[in-house]
């Protein structure tokens, strides 16, 4: 007597489903797959995406992190130029004034009193500089440091609004 076969058992019987489930089983060991393997398997590929994500999210936020801290960075770099402008600096880094243009003056010290006054190039040809004080006289002794001047009653006020913000 022959067996009817369950439709289940001729799917199983074509060619192309045994090749399939021989490929599987060769990959997993030996047994057949089932609807709770797949379910396995998209829950890790799930998991993976989940992964992935999380790992987007964290990227950009490191990136608006670091967008912070290079304006914070950038910020702080400028209240240090502005700070050091405000100093004492060698008197070789003075700013020449050029004949025939309102001088730029600065305040200048030369071991014993501050005086305001600016410097030409000398005339001579000797690559020298002047230091001449608000009169056009020659400062003597030679100045050793110079600073920009302070800014005019009134500034202050908008210059410390600007490094709060």
């Amino acid at each position: 007597m022959s067996e009817s076969k369950t439709p289940f058992e001729k799917a199983n019987a074509k060619p192309e489903v045994q090749r399939w489930t021989g490929a599987v089983s060769a990959n997993d060991g030996g047994g057949f797959v089932t609807y709770g393997d797949y379910l396995d398997v998209w829950r890790k590929v799930q998991r993976q995406f989940d992964s992935l994500d999380g790992l987007e999210h964290r990227a950009r936020k490191a990136e608006s992190d670091l967008a912070a801290a290079l304006a914070e960075r950038d910020a702080l770099a400028a209240r240090v130029e502005k700070a050091e402008a405000s100093r004492w600096q060698p008197i070789e880094t003075c700013p020449e004034s050029c004949r025939g243009e309102y001088p730029k003056y600065v305040l200048f010290y030369n071991g014993y009193h501050i005086g305001v006054g600016f410097c030409y190039p000398s005339e001579d040809g000797d690559g020298g500089t002047l230091y001449l004080d608000e009169i056009d006289e020659i400062v003597t002794p030679r100045p050793t440091h110079w600073m920009p001047p302070p800014l005019p009653p009134g500034n202050d006020a908008a210059l410390s609004r600007e490094e709060k913000s």
